[in-house]
């Protein structure tokens, strides 16, 4: 009982905190699915921030109103998993070997008077931290979805990306490169909590992966995946999946970008996404495939040089 009463306060407490919001920028894929953008002043979980990176998964049942429908702290989400009081009752996930975050609340299995959070479905994402001193400065992206199984038939499969633009100035000349990650249909087990990731997804998880280098021409404002080396490949090709994607877009003042995207060679899509930190430091965005969207990527990394 007292450990129920101490989920019950620590996971549901809804408080009225007041302060300055930063500036964040993202997006998604199904907008009536998930919702990202700054964690506003109501607060559903204790140690949220006002105005950092959120996300909310949208739903108006009436089971699930409790913990549905506001934007939540990304960074404060994953430690409410992996805290001790809730991996003494069930284990949802935490950050797997290949640096994935993998929270799967399917498998919420605690009593009432908690509210069922299992309506939140499975988040799936990487996070950037681009302030080692500060959780707050970061960029997530990664993909969402309902049904304990992904599939290519899994219609609910959002992808996201969202991250803080405070500290974002973007180079007027020069060329960068950035090794990226893209996030589709990943499926590595989840049996592992912080960080002790073990089981049958320990080996098979890194091949769900899609791995390349995108360079951005700050001269002539583009972002691409150069050449066939640099595309977006997965390890091991799975069928209903995106196995390679290619990115050709246009780079904005404000640091957004816009352009082609290209699924398995044949499959025309859009690119978007945004750069973020000092000097352009990360990238992060997705590539969206109208009428395939089991084909839809988010992907997004670091730069390299």
């Amino acid at each position: 009982m007292q450990l129920i009463k101490l989920l019950l306060a620590t996971v549901v407490t809804s408080a009225a905190i007041h302060a300055q919001a930063a500036n964040t920028v993202g997006a998604t894929s199904n907008s009536s699915r998930i919702k990202v953008g700054a964690v506003g002043n109501i607060i559903k979980h204790p140690n949220d921030q006002p105005g950092v990176p959120g996300i909310a998964v949208i739903n108006e049942t009436n089971t699930a109103r409790e913990v549905n429908n506001t934007l939540i702290d990304l960074n404060n989400l994953r430690d409410t998993v992996e805290s001790n009081y809730v991996k003494a009752v069930v284990n949802l996930g935490g950050l797997d070997q290949s640096g994935i975050v993998q929270l799967d609340f399917n498998k919420w299995n605690i009593p009432k008077p908690v509210p069922d959070h299992s309506i939140l479905g499975k988040f799936t994402y990487k996070q950037i931290q681009l302030d080692p001193n500060d959780r707050a400065q970061s960029v997530f992206f990664g993909e969402w979805h309902q049904p304990t199984a992904t599939s290519a038939s899994d219609n609910t499969r959002t992808t996201f990306f969202i991250g803080s633009s405070d500290n974002l100035s973007l180079p007027t000349s020069g060329t960068a490169k950035y090794q990226v990650i893209g996030i589709n249909q990943y499926n590595g087990t989840v049996t592992g909590i912080l960080s002790g990731w073990v089981g049958s997804g320990t080996e098979a998880a890194p091949n769900n992966l899609l791995h390349g280098v995108l360079t951005a021409d700050f001269n002539n404002r583009t972002l691409k995946t150069l050449s066939d080396a640099d595309t977006l490949k997965r390890v091991v090709s799975t069928a209903g999946t995106a196995n390679t994607v290619k990115i050709n877009a246009a780079i904005y003042n404000n640091g957004s970008f816009a352009g082609s995207a290209i699924a398995n060679g044949t499959v025309n899509g859009e690119a978007r996404g945004n750069f973020f930190g000092a000097n352009a430091a990360a990238v992060a965005g997705h590539a969206v495939f109208h009428g395939n969207s089991q084909l839809n990527t988010a992907f997004g990394g670091s730069k390299i040089q």
